[in-house]
């Protein structure tokens, strides 16, 4: 599954130094790194930053991907790409997953995912496009994720679990079998969920509560 090269997008990701380690690991090859407009960087080799303008038609036609770990600006950060590149628009998704990782043939990636260093997955997992499972999670079997959802470091959830579209299971939290959390809801930082999460609602505590109603989704930006 891992692309032999790839290009990064979103040099101000702080998850972008980890994805650089993972390619490293897995032996592919970072072609070049796409400098965010507002000049943050948390890069490893500065060498590959690049503008958008700098890329040549080859680039183009390396597969890339995105560490921005909110689910809605991740989403942002793919469509001020296409923005940019406007007619020259070509790239497609590479999905990467590190070799510390423990994930089962069974399981199913979109194109746009990420899997951090140290994760264990269940057997017969989908997962969508553009997810990010980030270091240490350990997620059950037969779960179903859809498009651009995140995991925190040291999430947990056990199996059975769907998990809608945009949504962020926050660090160290825990959700229990059976369950569904809803479209760009998110569930805070050690949490312990017992049921249900509704769309657009943050919960957090142990049992989990709801926290507040009617939110975008993490940081009041959702995934449309």
């Amino acid at each position: 599954m891992n692309p032999a090269n790839i290009i990064l997008l979103s040099s101000g990701s702080p998850l972008i130094a980890d994805l650089e380690e993972t390619c490293a690991r897995a032996g592919i090859t970072v072609k070049a790194i796409i400098r965010d407009p507002g000049g943050t960087e948390f890069v490893l080799d500065r060498t590959l930053l690049r503008t958008v303008e700098e890329l040549t038609d080859e680039d183009l036609t390396t597969p890339l991907l995105c560490p921005v770990f909110t689910p809605g600006h991740r989403q942002l950060a793919y469509r001020w790409l296409e923005d940019a590149l406007g007619q020259r628009h070509s790239f497609r998704s590479a999905t990467v997953i590190d070799p510390t990782s423990a994930v089962p043939g069974s399981a199913h990636f979109g194109p746009g995912c990420f899997v951090n260093a140290g994760v264990a997955i269940g057997a017969s997992s989908v997962f969508g496009s553009h997810c990010i499972i980030n270091r240490g999670c350990s997620l059950g079997h037969d779960l179903e994720v859809e498009d651009y959802v995140s995991f925190g470091p040291g999430a947990a959830v056990q199996g059975d679990v769907k998990i809608s579209r945009g949504a962020m299971i926050g660090i160290n939290a825990t959700v229990l079998t059976f369950l569904t959390i809803g479209e760009n809801a998110v569930v805070g930082a050690g949490a312990v969920v017992t049921r249900d999460v509704p769309p657009n609602t943050i919960v957090v505590g142990n049992p989990a509560r709801v926290l507040r109603e009617g939110v975008a989704g993490f940081a009041d930006v959702g995934v449309e």
